[in-house]
């Protein structure tokens, strides 16, 4: 299932999640255009939710491609509901880094942090065992399997270049959206360098089939953008 969600849809009661409205002009018609002809091919189980031009901490991107596994969502509880950006940033911590003690924890954050390990641990996200706070394994608590970011312009510009490159931050694929003859080779090295690719405005298929074992989140905005789009779906 592929839903898409923007700054004029309906459904926007998600805390945290906030859209730019789009511009009207000749990049903003490439985006509707190149959207409404893509086919995304994605594994069996997993849902597809395309965010337009989301508020990220590093940027507003045009598109946000985001593979998630309703099956992970269906054993979360509502406590999930209330979970902050700084829970995201504490639980996605702990899976980088392993266990901590609360004690290390309150002295590196404040105390103001056990408020954030009350909602995790009541999320199912994190337990807490002899003083000692772990995450819970990810393919458990995280829905997200792979994301996917495209940033779009009508010139090949540094700028396009190097705001693409940024949201490799939190996506696994970061692809420069231009129109079809633009992608000049020595600008392809340079992207390839920054670790973003190409992609012609007229590309009709976007194959993800093969993604469905990655699980480990970039970053917190990785854990963020399952809740997203699961709490879209819910919706």
């Amino acid at each position: 299932m592929i839903e898409q969600f923007d700054a004029r849809s309906e459904r926007m009661a998600v805390p945290g999640l906030r859209f730019r409205m789009p511009t009207p002009g000749p990049e903003s018609d490439m985006v509707s255009a190149f959207l409404a002809s893509l086919k995304l091919l994605v594994p069996r189980g997993h849902h597809v939710t395309v965010l337009r031009e989301p508020h990220l901490p590093s940027g507003v991107p045009d598109v946000v491609v985001v593979v998630w596994r309703p099956s992970v969502t269906s054993k979360w509880s509502a406590s999930r509901l209330s979970l902050t950006a700084t829970d995201y940033r504490l639980v996605h911590l702990l899976s980088t880094t392993g266990a901590q003690t609360t004690l290390s924890l309150t002295e590196v954050y404040s105390s103001c942090i056990l408020d954030s390990v009350e909602r995790l641990a009541s999320a199912g996200m994190v337990v807490e065992r002899n003083g000692m706070l772990r995450a819970v394994s990810p393919r458990q608590t995280c829905a997200t399997r792979y994301v996917v970011a495209l940033e779009a312009k009508t010139r090949v510009r540094r700028a396009l270049v190097e705001q693409a490159s940024a949201h490799r931050w939190f996506a696994n694929e970061s692809y420069a959206v231009v129109p079809t003859g633009q992608n000049r080779p020595a600008w392809s090295v340079t992207a390839r360098r920054l670790g973003v690719e190409f992609l012609p405005s007229d590309t009709q298929r976007l194959d993800l089939s093969g993604v469905g074992l990655r699980t480990r989140p970039l970053s917190y905005a990785t854990w963020q953008l399952g809740d997203w789009a699961w709490r879209l779906s819910s919706s």
